[in-house]
């Protein structure tokens, strides 16, 4: 292959990763924030 082919695929692949990685963030962002930020209980008697 030439090393104008090698840069387009891998360029793409860098592409694509990067708009799963995206993707993922979004769904992942509320999902994490209430695992490691939970809301606290205060408890009144």
């Amino acid at each position: 292959m030439k090393r104008r082919d090698l840069i387009a695929r891998y360029g793409r692949l860098g592409l694509i990763a990067a708009a799963l990685a995206l993707i993922a963030g979004i769904i992942a962002a509320p999902v994490l924030t209430r695992i490691w930020y939970p809301t606290a209980v205060v408890a009144f008697r």
